[in-house]
């Protein structure tokens, strides 16, 4: 599986404007994998630390706004999954 640092600027720059979709609460993304063939990126959101969780908007409307922003920067990205620890 490739890291998204032995992607590229493209994908390091998406990945980073997803994440600020959530920093303000406090939460973060982490990366779980990267499909290149696919389009597919699997995404962790954490909630540790986060000032407020229910402040952070539900996974699928996370799910929807993290694919469009992240194919603006890499137009190969089809799909956007996130991992929710609120769904546990």
């Amino acid at each position: 599986m490739p890291r998204i640092e032995d992607l590229g600027t493209p994908y390091e720059v998406a990945f980073n404007d997803v994440r600020a979709l959530v920093r303000p609460d406090g939460a973060d993304f982490e990366v779980v994998e990267i499909d290149t063939e696919t389009g597919t990126v699997h995404l962790k959101l954490v909630l540790e630390g986060a000032n407020c969780e229910e402040c952070v908007m539900p996974v699928d409307i996370l799910q929807a706004i993290a694919r469009d922003v992240m194919s603006r920067q890499v137009p190969s990205i089809r799909a956007v999954t996130i991992d929710d620890p609120r769904a546990d």
